[in-house]
């Protein structure tokens, strides 16, 4: 089965943006993720999720930098593990959210992470306190725009469950 180019083209440009940010050449990163400078002019151009993981895997260590330049500060390698080796332990999933929220504007204050749980139905709320850095005018839209389209039901996420404990 041939994989599926399914990851829009804009998550690499608002990489390479990232390695201009920091004044490094993505060009040797790409060329390991397999992605042509014709894939990258590409509006509607689209990726494999292994094109993906390479790419992403390459440019934060590269980079040194596990939020690939959106923060106005870098988060070095191990900065995720860290939040998630502090939610682990948690005894609930609510728990672990909750500590992920609050443990995040530990790394940056850039975006905000706010969990509400109303009548037993959980909302985790991004919210940017500071415009992203590095972010153009064009491929931010289309980053938001599939973060957003992914699903036909917005509320939806796969493997929900009934019986979750949140609090």
């Amino acid at each position: 089965m041939r994989p599926v180019a399914a990851t829009p083209i804009a998550f690499v440009h608002a990489m390479v943006l990232a390695y201009e940010k920091y004044g490094r050449d993505p060009r040797a990163a790409l060329r390991q993720a397999q992605i042509t400078p014709e894939l990258l002019r590409r509006r509607d151009g689209r990726i494999t999720a292994a094109q993906m993981e390479t790419i992403s895997g390459l440019a934060m260590q590269e980079l040194d930098d596990e939020a690939l330049g959106w923060f106005s500060r870098r988060l070095p390698s191990g900065s995720y593990g860290m939040l998630c080796r502090a939610s682990l332990s948690s005894p609930t999933l609510g728990v672990a959210l909750k500590r992920w929220c609050r443990h995040h504007r530990l790394l940056t204050e850039d975006i905000i992470y706010r969990l509400t749980v109303r009548d037993g139905v959980a909302a985790l709320e991004l919210v940017e306190a500071r415009a992203a850095s590095g972010a153009d005018d064009n491929a931010r839209p289309r980053i938001e725009q599939f973060a957003r389209g992914g699903t036909a039901d917005p509320g939806a996420c796969p493997g929900d469950d009934d019986d979750l404990v949140l609090d």
